[in-house]
C-alpha cells in the first residue's frame, strides 16, 4: 500500500514548478529590460551607472538597495545631459524612482505588503514613462549615445574624461 506520490506525479510536479519559475522570471525581466533601454539613452560621458546593471535587481534583497542607487544615477545622468545641452530639466524621475524603491521595500512587510507592492508597481510604470520621456528629449537634441566607440552620432561632441558631472 503506497500512499506517496508516484514517479510520474513527481515528474509532473517538477515540470509544473519549472514552468512557473520560467514564467515568473520572464515577468521580472520585462520591466528590467525597459529600465535597461531607458538607461541606455544616457550618453556615455554623462552616465553614472551602466545600463546593464539594471539586471542586478534580479538579486533578492540586494534589489531593495540597488533600486535606490540605480534609479538615482540614471535620473541624474539624464539631468546632467540635458543641463549640458542648456535645456531646462526637472528631476527626470529621480523622486519617482525613490518612491518606487520605498514602496518596494515596504512590500515585504507581512499582511500589508500588497498595498505598497501595488503602489510600487504603479510608480515603476510612471518612472519608466518619465525615463523614456527624458530619453526622447535627449534624442531630439541630437545627443544620441555613441554605442560603437567610433564617430559620435548626429553632431554629438564627445568630451574627454574630465567630465564634471561624473562622480
Amino acid at each position: 500500500m503506497n500512499n506517496g506520490p508516484g514517479d510520474a506525479e513527481v515528474v509532473i510536479m517538477i515540470v509544473v514548478m519549472a514552468v512557473v519559475m520560467l514564467v515568473a522570471l520572464a515577468v521580472a525581466l520585462i520591466p528590467l529590460f525597459f529600465l535597461y533601454k531607458g538607461a541606455a539613452g544616457v550618453p556615455e560621458q554623462f552616465r553614472l551607472t551602466q545600463p546593464g546593471l539594471a539586471f542586478l535587481m534580479l538579486i533578492p534583497c540586494f534589489s531593495l538597495v540597488w533600486i535606490f542607487i540605480f534609479t538615482k544615477n540614471v535620473s541624474q545622468g539624464y539631468q546632467n545631459t540635458l543641463r549640458a545641452a542648456g535645456q531646462y530639466t526637472d528631476d527626470c524621475g529621480e523622486q519617482m524612482g525613490m518612491w518606487w524603491g520605498i514602496c518596494s521595500c515596504c512590500s515585504v512587510i507581512p499582511y500589508i505588503g500588497i498595498i505598497p507592492g501595488l503602489a510600487g508597481l504603479a510608480l515603476m510604470i510612471v518612472y519608466l514613462v518619465k525615463l523614456f520621456e527624458c530619453k526622447r528629449r535627449v534624442e531630439s537634441l541630437g545627443m544620441v549615445p555613441n554605442y560603437g566607440g567610433g564617430q559620435a552620432v548626429q553632431g554629438y561632441q564627445s568630451m574627454d574624461n574630465s567630465n564634471p558631472y561624473r562622480s
